[in-house]
C-alpha cells in the first residue's frame, strides 16, 4: 500500500503561532497524491505534546488577587501572578510568597487549601483581613461568585476559615484536539471539521503527553486524490474545538500518515 509518513515538528515549523498552539511547515519537495489513488486515508499515528497550557494569564483577565485590611479600601494590597499551570498547592504558595514580596504580608497570612470529597477551595485567613474576589481576579477557577468577599462580614476578627461556593476549575480539559490542514472529512459533534485526532489527557501537569493509539482512527481523504501538496498546517485545541492551547512556548510533534490504494 503506497503511503507518506510526515514528521511534523514545531521547533522547526516554517511559520508557527505566537502562542505555540499552530504551526505551518512547507515541503521542500511538494507531496504528490496519484489522480487515480483509491480508498485514499489520512490519520495521525503519534503524537508527543507537553501538558503545560496555563490556567492562569494576565491576558485572560484572572491572575489578579485582591486581599485588604482596610475595610474601606477592598482592593487595597494587588498581586499579579505571571502567567502558567498551577495547582492549588502551587497558587497557594505564589500567592504567600508575593504577599509578602510586594506588601510585606507575613508569610501564612493567607492560604488555599483543598475539600477533596467536593472539589471546592477552603480559604484560610489570619486576624484583620479580607479577600475580594473581584470580576478581574481568578475567582471562578477557585469556585468563588464574582464580587465575593471573604468573609462578608468585614475583616476577619479571629482566625478564619470559609469554604467557596463552587467546585473549582483548575482544569476542565479532558482531552486535545489536534486539527490538520489535509484533514476535511472529520465530523466534530455536527460539523465537518479538520480535526484529525482527539489526545486523551494522560499525564500529570507538567509532564509530556505521549499519544500512540494501538487502533488507529483513518479518516476518508479522496479529496487529495491528485493533490499536489506543499504545505501542511497543524494546530490544537480545547476538547470543544473552540479555543486554542497556549504551549507556554513548548515545542510539540506529531506523525501524519497518508495512505492509499
Amino acid at each position: 500500500m503506497p503511503s507518506h509518513t510526515l514528521f511534523l515538528n514545531s521547533e522547526n515549523a516554517t511559520t508557527s503561532s505566537t502562542n505555540g498552539d499552530e504551526f505551518m511547515i512547507r515541503f521542500n519537495q511538494p507531496i504528490e497524491i496519484p489522480r487515480d489513488a483509491k480508498n485514499t486515508k489520512i490519520y495521525l499515528h503519534s503524537a508527543n505534546i507537553w501538558y503545560a497550557f496555563p490556567n492562569i494569564t494576565i491576558a485572560g483577565g484572572n491572575a489578579d488577587f485582591y486581599i485588604t485590611d482596610d475595610a474601606a479600601n477592598a482592593t487595597k494590597y494587588n498581586i499579579v501572578l505571571d502567567d502558567g499551570l498551577y495547582s492549588l498547592s502551587d497558587l497557594s504558595t505564589e500567592i504567600d510568597r508575593l504577599l509578602l514580596a510586594d506588601h510585606a504580608i507575613s508569610s501564612g497570612t493567607l492560604t488555599l487549601s483543598g475539600d477533596y470529597s467536593t472539589g471546592k477551595v477552603i480559604v484560610n485567613l489570619a486576624t484583620g483581613y479580607q479577600v475580594n474576589f473581584a470580576s478581574d481576579t481568578m475567582y471562578e477557577l477557585l469556585g468563588a461568585t464574582s464580587g465575593q468577599l471573604v468573609p462578608s462580614g468585614g475583616l476577619t476578627t479571629g482566625t478564619y476559615t470559609e469554604k467557596l461556593p463552587n467546585v473549582a476549575t483548575f482544569s476542565s480539559l479532558a482531552n486535545i484536539l489536534l486539527h490538520c490542514s489535509l484533514s476535511n472529512s472529520g465530523v466534530y459533534n455536527t460539523s465537518t471539521s479538520t480535526v484529525l485526532g482527539s489526545i486523551p489527557i494522560t499525564s500529570e501537569p507538567g509532564y509530556e503527553i505521549v499519544y500512540q493509539p494501538y487502533n488507529l482512527l483513518k479518516l476518508n481523504a479522496d479529496h487529495l486524490r491528485g493533490s499536489s501538496i506543499n504545505e501542511i498546517t497543524c494546530f490544537i485545541t480545547d476538547d470543544d474545538g473552540s479555543t486554542r492551547l497556549n504551549t507556554n512556548n513548548e515545542d510539540w510533534n506529531c506523525v501524519i500518515c497518508i495512505e492509499w490504494d
